[in-house]
């Protein structure tokens, strides 16, 4: 039987050895953290486990849907409310569903007709958008979210809709992101607005993957180097240094480690890594009394109204009786970059108060206390212009029996982990 480590129990690496376990191999996870998922994590409070990393699935992830449903997770998915609203003149103005952005003004009626003008032009490209797989869109890699949108659906489209979406669905700037990203994305809204979470959330899914797969947490990976024809994987853990040897190894951990882990990379596998970046932010979950209607939608913000947050999210709504809500408050990256040092009861405390100054959240805050925090120094990968055609070029080096999975190669959520890891078992075959 072949052996394989997986470096890192991210959903990637989680898929990965997954697969390999199911093609004969014999597989070893290591993780440097005391829990598995990765950006899949969650914090407990009073009975309930809070999703704090990624939230949902939607019926455009094809394949972590079929990972579901051969694991036994489909049949314990409840629906996942997508709608969202954006603050403008004072007011919180739904942007999702449709109809109720139409009804509640968020955008003058010239602005929607230019809205659905752009869009429609977007009909002979639809057919090639993926939204599970932006490589798809590679031709529009070209230019950046903000020039298209500005060029096509005006400012007011761009300023309220288009910038908001991308600073609290992943903490990116339009300024950057690439047009690409954006495509896939209008059309993950449009065509695949359903979206679902296991009823006892999300953290669900890397418990139910790792079911039967060796995973050993506490395992700092320090080296993979060869030995003979296989890899020595070196890590740290409580009882001192040990190492693994292996046939292949699978390494999911993020693309700013690798050079550290992997030292003899070449010139270009060491540029290509370097060149990835990630938006970070810290997610504080706060409890507010009561159960207010406003608080069942997501709430994203404009930079011009508030730098520091970016959205708030609420926690599934159970019929039970509990007296309070709970929600799920998001640094924007420079906030979080630029107080990163505070600990987490001071970081926790600067989040609710940039809150509360939002007129708009202040007295929905009023009595909102903070009861846990999450931190993610690097939360999702940035896909600005260029990186899809990085990532092909640097892909099809990606061979031999040394392979990489992340969400920075095929999509920043959790399908586009799932893929990966799926393809890197895949090509050790």
């Amino acid at each position: 039987m072949k052996r394989a480590v997986v470096v890192g129990s991210g959903i990637s690496g989680l898929a990965a050895a997954w697969k390999l376990t199911r093609q004969g191999w014999q597989v070893t996870v290591l993780e440097r953290d005391q829990w598995i998922g990765g950006r899949v994590r969650r914090v407990a409070y009073e009975g309930m486990d809070i999703d704090v990393g990624a939230a949902f699935v939607t019926d455009f992830y094809f394949h972590a849907r079929k990972i579901m449903r051969e694991i036994g997770l489909e049949n314990e998915l409840v629906r996942f409310s997508l709608d969202s609203a954006v603050e403008h003149d004072g007011k919180l103005k739904s942007l999702w569903p449709l109809p109720e952005m139409v009804a509640e003004g968020l955008l003058p009626v010239t602005a929607l007709v230019r809205l659905a003008a752009g869009t429609m032009t977007l009909a002979p490209k639809w057919l090639s958008l993926n939204p599970g797989d932006l490589d798809a869109g590679i031709a529009y890699d070209d230019e950046t979210a903000q020039s298209w949108s500005e060029r096509v659906y005006g400012a007011e489209v761009t300023e309220r809709v288009i910038k908001p979406l991308l600073r609290g669905v992943v903490h990116w700037d339009a300024e950057t992101t690439s047009r690409a990203v954006l495509f896939a994305m209008l059309k993950a809204f449009l065509a695949h607005p359903r979206a679902y979470v296991p009823r006892t959330g999300m953290a669900a899914l890397p418990l139910a993957m790792a079911d039967g797969l060796t995973v050993q947490t506490g395992a700092r990976v320090t080296g993979i180097v060869r030995s003979g024809t296989g890899w020595a994987v070196h890590c740290d853990r409580d009882g001192g240094p040990e190492t693994f040897e292996a046939d292949a190894v699978v390494c999911s951990a993020p693309a700013t480690q690798v050079a550290d882990l992997v030292p003899e990379l070449s010139h270009v596998d060491k540029e290509f890594f370097a060149g990835v970046r990630y938006s970070s932010t810290a997610v504080a979950v706060v409890k507010v009394d009561g159960k207010p209607d406003t608080l069942r939608k997501s709430v994203w913000f404009t930079m011009q109204d508030q730098s520091s947050i970016v959205g708030m999210t609420p926690y599934l709504f159970r019929d039970d009786d509990r007296d309070y809500s709970i929600v799920r408050i998001s640094l924007s990256d420079p906030a979080y970059r630029g107080n990163a040092g505070m600990s987490d009861g001071e970081l926790g405390q600067f989040v609710i108060d940039s809150a509360r100054r939002m007129p708009q959240l202040s007295t929905l805050l009023r009595s909102g206390s903070v009861v846990g925090l999450a931190r993610w120094p690097e939360a999702l990968p940035v896909f600005d212009v260029g990186h899809l055609k990085k990532v092909r070029s640097w892909r099809s080096r990606n061979s031999g029996s040394l392979v990489f999975a992340g969400d920075y190669l095929r999509g920043p959520y959790l399908e586009g982990a799932v893929r990966s890891g799926l393809e890197a078992a895949a090509r050790l075959g």
